[in-house]
């Protein structure tokens, strides 16, 4: 059901005396075991087996096949990505940010455990047809030093590979990935989820033109971009959530996940958010008392 640079998915069941589930194995074929490529992949089995979160896929199982193939077992999530997902539904601007409080919650989790998922993109996050979101594909997932903590976020550079389109200013020059990368990534998913489109067009673009555009090209506001009847919501405060995520420099965008979610909860419950300058003229015109707002 999938091939990549990871290994080969299959489908399957799992059968006991008393029990069938439906399965997804990941396998890194003999054929492609070279030793650094078999590493990450025990390594990407690792991280997995020590998540435990219900919007992240669940390790199940692993080892080895007879002709020497390490594979892993996970949960099978039948789902479709975010974005199709919130399109096919047509949901509104309320809808698309609880989705994305709750694809936070599932990345924070993985930062508590040290581990940055460095993909963070609408195929590897499916939404079953309960509405949850499922973390999907560490593959290329790496490591916070445990000496530095997830506030500052250290890694160790290892396997260089990302979507461009969802990659940071410092990926893309192959400097140290922090989980100040996720908090990017996170953005430029919220930027497509909330305008419909993404922040930079890279199709069609030379290698070194992509690099300039998402290490130097300031994205436009969502709201500029977006249909016009939801850049009335966007306009303001979610434009600032937006953009803070995206900054260029890790260091001025929210510190954590957690940072970035507690922006989105204060929007939906219509309190001040940290990402708008905290002028006398932007407070006045915060709500007093309890409010029903149709967002």
């Amino acid at each position: 059901i999938g091939r990549g640079g990871m290994g080969v998915v299959y489908e399957a069941r799992r059968e006991g005396e008393d029990f069938g589930q439906r399965v997804a194995i990941k396998v890194l074929p003999a054929a492609w075991a070279a030793p650094a490529l078999a590493d990450r992949f025990r390594f990407e089995r690792r991280v997995l087996a020590g998540l435990d979160h219900p919007s992240i896929a669940r390790f199940i199982d692993g080892g080895t096949t007879d002709e020497g193939a390490p594979y892993f077992v996970l949960e099978y999530v039948d789902g479709q990505p975010i974005d199709a997902w919130c399109a096919a539904r047509a949901l509104d601007v309320r809808a698309r940010v609880d989705l994305l409080l709750a694809v936070c919650e599932a990345v924070a989790h993985a930062h508590q455990q040290l581990v940055v998922h460095r993909d963070l993109k609408p195929a590897n996050i499916l939404i079953t047809a309960e509405g949850r979101p499922k973390l999907l594909d560490f593959g290329i997932a790496t490591l916070v030093s445990s000496d530095e903590g997830t506030s500052g976020g250290l890694t160790r550079t290892g396997h260089v590979s990302f979507t461009p389109e969802y990659a940071s200013p410092e990926q893309v020059r192959g400097e140290r990935v922090t989980t100040a990368t996720d908090v990017y990534s996170l953005g430029v998913l919220l930027y497509v989820l909330l305008s419909g489109r993404p922040p930079y067009v890279l199709a069609n673009k030379p290698p070194i033109e992509a690099m300039r555009t998402i290490c130097d090209v300031d994205p436009p506001p969502p709201s500029r971009v977006a249909p016009a009847e939801v850049a009335r919501v966007l306009r303001g405060e979610l434009d600032s959530v937006v953009l803070k995520a995206l900054r260029k420099d890790p260091l001025d965008r929210y510190p954590t996940v957690l940072a970035l979610a507690g922006d989105l909860t204060a929007w939906r419950q219509r309190r001040p958010v940290s990402a708008v300058p905290p002028t006398p003229a932007y407070h006045a015109r915060q709500p007093v008392g309890k409010l029903v707002v149709d967002r």
